[in-house]
């Protein structure tokens, strides 16, 4: 058996401890997984697993992982958005493997190609913009920035079907 981690879930409810079974890769157990490969884990003594959803994620319990619901990032907008991006509207925020709905609850300004501000506090932003923003998740989701671990600190805003912005955690505020 291998050392128990903590599992943390990007459930509001906090953390489950479980022990890690076994590894397995394309159906046969392997005694350890590298970086990138695609695995089955088989966890054992959790109490609730209801708590292990997409998003969740598998953490030493010596270093865990944040869950954050509001933040700061710097985000591309793309031009599939046919509308403008206004303070206050709601997405699906998509991050490694979890979903959650968000609000983008600020614009705080726009940014030019060398990375410069553009505007302060813009009303809207259109299509091919680069800007600086404030998100809220309604639960909690596991994440860090981008500065941090590039993984876990990227993320894809979407709309009626659509992607129509993709972005980076700059700091995590709550």
């Amino acid at each position: 058996m291998h050392p128990c981690p903590t599992l943390f879930s990007s459930a509001p409810a906090g953390h489950e401890t479980a022990s890690v079974k076994s590894i397995a890769i394309n159906g046969k157990v392997v005694p350890f997984a590298a970086a990138g490969d695609n695995v089955d884990v088989a966890l054992g003594g959790l109490d609730n697993e209801a708590s292990v959803r997409p998003g969740s994620i598998l953490c030493w319990a010596t270093h865990p992982i944040r869950q954050i619901t509001r933040f700061k990032a710097q985000i591309a907008t793309f031009p599939a958005l046919d509308m403008p991006l206004l303070p206050g509207q709601q997405f699906m925020l998509h991050t490694h493997s979890a979903e959650e709905p968000c609000n983008v609850t600020k614009l705080l300004r726009t940014l030019d190609r060398d990375g410069h501000t553009k505007a302060i506090k813009p009303r809207q932003l259109g299509r091919s913009t680069v800007a600086v923003v404030r998100i809220a998740v309604t639960r909690p989701i596991c994440a860090e920035t981008y500065a941090e671990h590039r993984r876990l600190g990227r993320f894809m805003l979407r709309y009626g079907g659509h992607t129509v912005a993709a972005g980076m955690i700059t700091k995590i505020t709550r």
